[in-house]
């Protein structure tokens, strides 16, 4: 996978979850991602993710696209 892809994940993820970056509770955001073909992009993917503040969990199917972000009222965008 490449890097603006990744980058460009977090970016989405930061826009879809703006209302989370002031509510009180967790938000979940789920997102489908294509072209993860091995452990690796799946892991670019969590890392990325994982690096934005706010974000406390990412969960990862990798056979199925589905990727689950788990962020707390810490979020910044």
């Amino acid at each position: 996978m490449r890097r603006f892809a990744v980058g460009t994940l977090a970016t989405l993820f930061l826009l879809a979850a703006g209302s989370a970056a002031f509510a009180e509770s967790d938000a979940t955001t789920v997102f489908r991602v294509s072209g993860m073909t091995c452990g690796m992009c799946a892991k670019a993917v969590e890392r990325a993710l994982g690096d934005v503040p706010g974000v406390q969990s990412v969960e990862i199917d990798r056979d199925s696209g589905r990727v689950e972000v788990v962020a707390g009222s810490t979020l910044r965008r």
